[in-house]
């Protein structure tokens, strides 16, 4: 089985419990960038840097450039440094199958032509992956239609993170399975609520995430409370910046470097409600299900959350939290208002309850079930 993923697999949460899960039922090939640290695995890490000749990377990339521009989007795809390279790499083999992660991969994964088939991971609705930016929208988001239109629909099976995306890709006639990115199983006990509740918050350092909705709220509430925001900040430091100067002088707010993959949940587990809150400013935020979403749920924790349908509808079918009226300061203020030590509590020993039931091992039971039904017929589902 060859897994492609073009992303850092020491940080890809969603690729690494693919691997932990599936490298005790598969003879496991990984395509990445770095290396995740799984035994049993083989890793091809993706090069730094392309090591074509000077003149001969300049003419390449005037080429895929214009053909880009053109639309000429076939001799751009394989004109990228990192395809040519595994192509190179993988081509002589034959796989039985290939999990593309995402919609990038699945042309590579087409043409190595494996013998069950491709299985397209798709994890967010690729070609409105930006459509708050008018200039990605105009030149980026024709490619990816035509990598879900010519490629990905000639997959043997897709999968998706949400019902929503799933939606939104029956449009092109696919009928993604779904398999959320939910944290493996924690045997965790919640624990106990002290009269200072304690909020926590993690994930990228990403502004359109309006992550200083959640330092104003803390900030502003009658309730006793702290927040802590562990923040992956490699793509914009500057705005980590502007919520530190935000939160200065406030004994309410840290702002903390992430901690690993490993390390999350359990440091998550000592604080009581996670926030999640993600406004919808493109297509993929509004019908998100995140990583964090999950992480918190297997720390046992309560979870606020915005009316954002898939996370909201999880929270009140089980009953491990609130969902705020909408995604404003004022909104978030009122509900931590309310905040009471026993009814943090409850939320947890829900949050207890809920937690094998929206456990990685359980979403990842539907995928290895996919690929074993690749194995009796290659097209069961797409």
């Amino acid at each position: 089985m060859l897994i492609l993923a073009f992303s850092d697999l020491k940080r890809d949460p969603r690729v690494k419990r693919q691997l932990l899960t599936l490298r005790d039922r598969y003879d496991i090939t990984v395509v990445g960038r770095g290396d995740p640290g799984i035994s049993g695995v083989t890793v091809l890490s993706l090069p730094t840097a392309d090591t074509t000749p000077p003149l001969l990377r300049k003419v390449l990339y005037v080429i895929r450039q214009t053909s880009f521009r053109l639309r000429g989007y076939r001799l751009a795809y394989w004109l990228l440094p990192h395809i040519r390279w595994s192509w190179r790499q993988l081509s002589a083999q034959q796989w039985d199958v290939i999990l593309a992660n995402d919609v990038d991969p699945v042309p590579l994964a087409n043409r190595l032509k494996p013998v069950r088939g491709v299985i397209a991971d798709l994890h967010e609705f690729a070609p409105r992956q930006y459509d708050n930016r008018p200039e990605w929208m105009r030149t980026a988001a024709p490619y990816y239609e035509w990598l879900v239109r010519r490629h990905v629909t000639k997959a043997a099976a897709t999968v998706t993170v949400s019902e929503g995306v799933a939606a939104a890709y029956r449009d092109y006639g696919l009928a993604p399975s779904i398999v959320r990115s939910a944290a493996m199983f924690a045997a965790l006990p919640p624990g106990p609520v002290g009269r200072t509740i304690r909020l926590v918050h993690s994930g990228g350092a990403a502004r359109s995430r309006l992550l200083e909705t959640m330092i104003e709220a803390t900030m502003l509430t009658s309730s006793d409370v702290t927040l802590d925001l562990y923040l992956v900040a490699d793509h914009d430091r500057a705005y980590v910046g502007e919520l530190k100067e935000l939160a200065d002088g406030n004994d309410r707010v840290r702002i903390n470097d992430a901690v690993s993959f490993e390390e999350l949940v359990p440091t998550l587990n000592g604080y009581d409600v996670g926030l999640c809150m993600i406004p919808p400013t493109t297509f993929n935020h509004l019908w998100c299900l995140p990583n964090k979403f999950f992480d918190f749920l297997q720390a046992r924790l309560g979870i606020i959350t915005g009316p954002s349908p898939e996370m909201a509808g999880i929270v009140e079918q089980e009953h491990f939290g609130v969902v705020t009226k909408d995604f404003s300061v004022e909104a978030l203020t009122s509900e931590l208002d309310r905040l009471v030590p026993e009814t943090v509590a409850e939320w947890k020993r829900s949050a207890d309850d809920a937690a094998s039931r929206y456990s990685g091992e359980h979403e990842l039971a539907l995928l290895g079930d996919i690929v074993d039904a690749l194995g009796r017929d290659q097209r069961v589902v797409r």
